[in-house]
C-alpha cells in the first residue's frame, strides 16, 4: 500500500508531517492560518486511494486502564489508542463470527462500508480514518473526540446548559443530519441510530455525531446487508425509534432520523433523558406506548419556548407529517436569530475536563485485546 507522509494531531484534527514541514518552512506557510492547513490536509486525504489504510493492530497502542476504555455495545468495544502517525484515535473493535466463508464476506463488507463512511467529512460528524484487521477481528479507526456523551452531560447535574448552549447543540445536530441527507444526490445516506449516547460533546461544546453502526450505506456500498447494523434491542434505542419502525412497516429512513432528532432535541432543551419519562416500563410496554402515540413529556418544555412546536412536529406519528431536516435546520437558525433579537442570555455552561491518556509505558498493541482466530468447523 502506498505510504503517505501525513500525521494527524488531536488538537486540530490534522497536522503536516515533520519532513513536509521542513520542505515548506517559508514565509507563506508561516502566515497560513491553522484553518487553511486543515483544509489542505483534507484535500490531500480526499486523494487517498480507494482502499482505506489497513493499519497493523500492534501499532495502535492502548492500555488495560479504564481511561483508555471508551465504551461498548452489541458491536464490541471502543478503545482510545495512540498511533505514531495518526496521534490519538478511537478504535471501534468488532469480532466477526460464523463460518470462515461468512467471516471473509463480512470482512470485505466491513472494509467497503468503512470506505463509504470515510467519504463523510463534516465538523459535527466523527470522521473515519482507517481500519485494522487481525484474525477474526476488525477495527474501525475514528477521529478521537475528547469529551463526553450527551447522556453523560445530561446526567451530570453539575453541568447546566444555558439557552445559547442548548440551541447551539441542537443547531449542530441539525447541521450534521442535514449534511448526511444531502451528501450524495445519487445515494441515500442516513444515520439510523441517533441517540444521546451516540452524540459526543467536546469541552468547547462542539457536537460530534458518532457511531454509524446502523448507518444505511448499503446502497452506496452495494452490500445486500450491513455488517455494521445494530438491531433495536435496548430501551435506550427504543425511545429514539419512530413508531413505523416498531410496527415493522416500510419506512422513510430520513423521516426516521428526524424523529430521533426530535427526541434528542427534547433531551437537550429539558436537560433530562427521555427514559426518565418511561420509568418502570419494560421494552414491550415502551413499544406499545410509542406505537400508540406516546412521547416524552413535552410539558417539561415551556409553552413560550420556540423549540416546543418544532420538536412536536418532528416526532409526528405519521412520518409524512415530519418536516425534512433541511427545513428543521432553517427553523432552528430562525429561532436562534429571534432569541438573539430578544437579547438571549449568553451564559456558557461550565466546561469539563477530559481524562489524560494512559502513560506510554503502560500501553500495549491493540492486538492484545483481540481474540485469537478459532477456525469453525462446518
Amino acid at each position: 500500500m502506498k505510504q503517505f507522509n501525513l500525521r494527524f494531531a488531536s488538537s486540530t484534527g490534522y497536522a503536516v508531517d515533520k519532513g513536509q514541514t521542513k520542505r515548506h518552512k517559508n514565509a507563506t506557510v508561516k502566515m497560513a492560518s491553522a484553518q487553511t492547513q486543515v483544509e489542505m490536509e483534507k484535500c490531500l486525504m480526499s486523494e487517498l486511494p480507494h482502499e482505506l489504510p489497513d493499519l497493523v493492530a500492534n501499532d495502535l497502542k492502548t492500555s488495560f486502564n479504564e481511561v483508555d476504555y471508551i465504551g461498548s455495545g452489541s458491536f464490541g468495544a471502543v478503545r482510545r489508542c495512540y498511533h505514531d502517525r495518526l496521534g490519538e484515535v478511537a478504535v471501534k473493535c468488532t469480532e466477526l463470527t460464523g463460518t470462515p466463508e461468512d467471516m471473509i464476506f463480512c470482512r470485505n463488507s466491513f472494509k467497503t462500508e468503512a470506505h463509504v463512511l470515510a467519504r463523510i467529512n463534516h465538523n459535527n460528524i466523527v470522521e473515519v480514518w482507517a481500519v485494522t484487521t487481525r484474525n477474526s477481528n476488525v477495527g474501525l479507526i475514528l477521529e478521537y473526540v475528547g469529551g463526553k456523551t450527551l447522556t453523560n452531560l445530561i446526567e451530570d447535574k453539575q453541568i447546566q446548559f444555558s439557552k445559547s448552549i442548548s440551541l447551539k447543540l441542537i443547531h449542530q445536530l441539525s447541521e450534521a443530519i442535514s449534511y448526511l441527507h444531502t451528501f450524495d444526490s445519487q445515494k441515500k445516506f442516513t444515520h439510523g441510530d441517533i441517540k444521546a449516547s451516540n452524540i459526543l460533546i467536546t469541552p468547547q461544546f462542539v457536537l460530534k455525531l458518532a457511531d454509524f453502526g446502523a448507518a444505511n450505506v448499503r446502497a452506496a456500498s452495494g452490500c445486500q446487508s450491513s455488517s455494521l447494523t445494530l438491531d433495536i434491542s435496548t430501551v435506550h434505542t427504543l425511545l429514539y425509534s419512530a413508531p413505523e419502525i416498531l410496527n415493522g412497516e416500510g419506512y422513510d429512513d430520513q423521516a426516521r432520523d428526524v424523529y430521533s432528532f426530535a427526541v434528542v432535541a427534547y433531551e437537550i432543551v429539558t436537560e433530562r433523558l427521555a427514559s426518565d419519562d418511561f420509568l418502570g416500563m419494560d421494552n414491550l410496554a415502551i413499544i406499545r406506548a410509542i406505537k400508540d402515540g406516546r412521547r416524552p413529556d413535552v410539558s417539561h418544555i415551556n409553552d413560550d419556548d420556540l423549540m416546543k412546536p418544532l420538536v412536536v412536529s418532528c416526532w409526528s406519528q405519521n412520518s409524512s407529517n415530519r418536516p425534512k431536516i433541511i427545513k428543521v435546520k432553517e427553523e432552528v437558525q430562525r429561532i436562534i436569530l429571534q432569541e438573539s433579537d430578544d437579547k438571549m442570555e449568553i451564559n456558557e455552561a461550565a466546561t469539563f475536563e477530559v481524562p489524560e491518556p494512559s502513560q506510554a509505558s503502560n500501553r500495549v498493541g491493540l492486538d492484545k485485546f483481540f481474540r485469537p482466530y478459532k477456525r469453525i468447523l462446518v
